[in-house]
């Protein structure tokens, strides 16, 4: 899913962004959409929700856009910042590049834009958890050779339910006559029997250890070894 704050005074493009999005625009993936008038309430939202995706105005009263986004910074707020702003502002937005923001949207605002800003954020999203999985499979090995627990995984819970969805576990070591092996052919024929397998290459012990997680106790194996070999 993917969370996204709008963050505007002016009622009429707040209202008018949220039905665009909610019943005008049609997405491959489900999204949520919360509202703030003022950055003051925003910055209150973020104390209580994750937020993937933030589309403010710059001129606001007490606290502008400029303020918001340098307040979420120094949060260390990771997610995507778009400014919305209309022709007038342009140049003045620009400012916001040394702030980090992802882009830009004008007012007023087109559909086409605001639904390619959207997909974009969704990548973007995929893939900062495709690189964090991907570094936690890493720390999965430690686990597995050192003795590590996995409260040691610098992971919170709901990461770890994408990592191991399921009740049990299987450990194998393979061993090789090379350590020249498909590492990724092997995990494609592991996924046959197993919902989850992590594969990892030993390749000065000529061994591949893979850690199993599936969701029942007994595992029908039949022609693995085979197929293996």
């Amino acid at each position: 899913m993917l969370s996204i704050l709008i963050v505007d005074d002016e009622k009429l493009i707040l209202n008018g962004c949220r039905i665009m999005l909610e019943r005008n625009l049609t997405f491959p993936f489900p999204i949520q959409i919360f509202t703030a008038c003022k950055a003051s309430d925003a910055l209150m939202l973020f104390q209580e929700t994750e937020i993937d995706l933030v589309l403010t105005d710059i001129r606001m009263p007490v606290m502008d856009g400029f303020q918001l986004i340098s307040s979420l910074r120094s949060f260390c707020y990771t997610g995507e910042i778009a400014i919305l702003t209309s022709h007038a502002d342009f140049e003045y937005a620009r400012k916001a590049l040394r702030l980090n923001i992802s882009d830009f949207l004008l007012k007023p605002i087109d559909q086409t834009e605001l639904k390619r800003l959207i997909c974009s954020a969704w990548d973007k999203k995929q893939a900062r958890e495709e690189k964090q999985l991907d570094e936690l499979c890493q720390e999965l090995l430690s686990v597995a050779l050192y003795d590590f627990s996995l409260s040691d995984l610098s992971a919170n819970e709901e990461t770890l339910r994408m990592l191991f969805p399921h009740t049990y576990f299987t450990v194998m070591l393979i061993p090789l006559e090379t350590s020249e092996v498909n590492i990724q052919e092997v995990h494609n024929i592991l996924q046959d029997y197993f919902a989850k397998c992590y594969c990892y290459l030993l390749s000065s012990q000529k061994q591949i250890m893979v850690l199993c997680n599936h969701p029942s106790f007994r595992i029908c194996l039949n022609g693995l070894t085979d197929r293996l070999y």
